[in-house]
């Protein structure tokens, strides 16, 4: 397992800490502090060990399973990267 704590996204947005603790409070769950920091830490990561995964073994990648606020709010950060990127043209 690939484990990467660096930062790869100065502003995380929908994946931050604070943001999963309040999605997960609206899905009805309770994240932790710890816990919120170490889930946006690996999302904020996961494409990127995805891409590796995907080159080292040749193979696409399966995403790890989260809780499914996480995902609705990993497709949420999906969108603001791509809306913030668009400035620069396409990708």
């Amino acid at each position: 397992m690939l484990v990467e704590r660096g930062i790869f996204y100065w502003d995380p947005g929908a994946i931050g800490p604070k943001e999963l603790e309040t999605a997960a409070a609206q899905s009805g769950q309770r994240l932790s502090g710890e816990d919120a920091e170490g889930l946006s830490a690996r999302l904020r990561s996961r494409g990127f060990r995805q891409t590796v995964v995907s080159h080292v073994a040749d193979e696409p990648a399966i995403p790890e399973q989260v809780p499914s606020f996480a995902a609705a709010a990993y497709l949420r950060f999906q969108d603001q990267s791509r809306a913030a990127a668009e400035p620069f043209g396409p990708g």
